[in-house]
């Protein structure tokens, strides 16, 4: 990503999004192949389309009373 000029001025930090969530397991699959189907540019992507991280949820907590979750 070489950034964006605009006359003179390049900027070279691009906007990012992040979205995170959490779904069960079983429900994994279906949400990578639909955050993929709708994330990608045009029919083959495009370099800089993003990547998908995914990894375990131990445990949750409510910030505001400290109390974990089940």
């Amino acid at each position: 990503q070489r950034g964006l000029k605009v006359g003179s001025v390049t900027y070279d930090e691009l906007p990012k999004e992040m979205l995170m969530l959490v779904v069960p397991e079983e429900e994994q699959d279906l949400a990578v192949r639909t955050i993929l189907d709708a994330a990608r540019t045009g029919e083959s992507g495009t370099y800089g389309d993003g990547k998908l991280f995914i990894s375990p949820v131990d445990e949750v907590y409510t910030v505001s009373s400290g109390a974990r979750e089940a």
